[in-house]
């Protein structure tokens, strides 16, 4: 960082309020500056267009501007400007998003309820290339990991399936039936069902084969290891 430049700030966030607040707030930092303040109107491709233009140290963005494809977004903004750190801000996470948007390239998290202090603090911490995670979000993220639970990226977002769940749809996709599907995880067939009848839901699909196709489709395939594949 050159000594005595201000750090340059975008907020592109979609409620008026909060948007002006936090734009106080980093102004009252004397090293800190806003070069830019955008909402919903301009529309998702012109949000990135305008973002990478600025060419501004630091982006804070409102997940709900980017949703259903923040992920995609995110990684598009990265691509276009690779040094930009990219804070999040929403008023709702899920541990699957929160592992989502780090893999695409966000730095840190600011809460909707952040006072002045926070934002600064959040800001500078960015700046330094370092992660930032409410406690409360690492609090639930770390629950979330101890359960062995698969986050999936898919076009629309991403799909949380437990390491049973992934197990079962990947030995579906190599056209197991239910009870060869049972004897290979050690499990009834009643619960092979369930653990199917979960799949369908979470992944929005009609058929074993609609679940096969979405699973191949997305590469999550690769992801499993059968637990028969060290057997000689």
């Amino acid at each position: 960082m050159v000594p005595n430049k201000k750090i340059t700030v975008l907020i592109a966030i979609g409620k008026p309020l909060l948007a002006e607040a936090i734009a106080n707030a980093i102004m009252s930092s004397p090293d800190l500056v806003v070069v830019a303040k955008f909402s919903n109107k301009i529309g998702k491709t012109g949000l990135i267009t305008k973002i990478c233009s600025q060419q501004a140290d630091i982006a804070i963005i409102d997940i709900n501007l980017v949703n259903p494809s923040f992920t995609q977004t995110i990684q598009k903004i990265k691509q276009l400007h690779s040094s930009m750190a990219i804070i999040i801000t929403s008023n709702k996470w899920t541990p699957s998003c929160v592992l989502h948007s780090y893999n695409a390239g966000v730095i840190g998290y600011l809460p909707e309820t952040a006072n002045a202090g926070e934002v600064i603090a959040v800001v500078h911490a960015a700046r330094m290339n370092q992660a930032v995670l409410p406690y409360d979000i690492f609090r639930s993220l770390t629950k979330f990991l101890a359960q062995g639970t698969s986050v999936l990226n898919t076009s629309d977002g991403c799909v949380q399936l437990s390491f049973k769940e992934l197990q079962v749809l990947n030995l579906t996709a190599k056209a197991l039936t239910n009870k060869e599907i049972a004897e290979v995880l050690s499990i009834s067939p009643r619960t092979v069902q369930s653990h199917l009848s979960a799949i369908f839901t979470k992944l929005k699909a009609r058929s074993r084969t609609e679940a096969a196709l979405i699973a191949t489709k997305n590469g999550w395939l690769d992801d499993y290891e059968s637990p028969t594949s060290h057997i000689d």
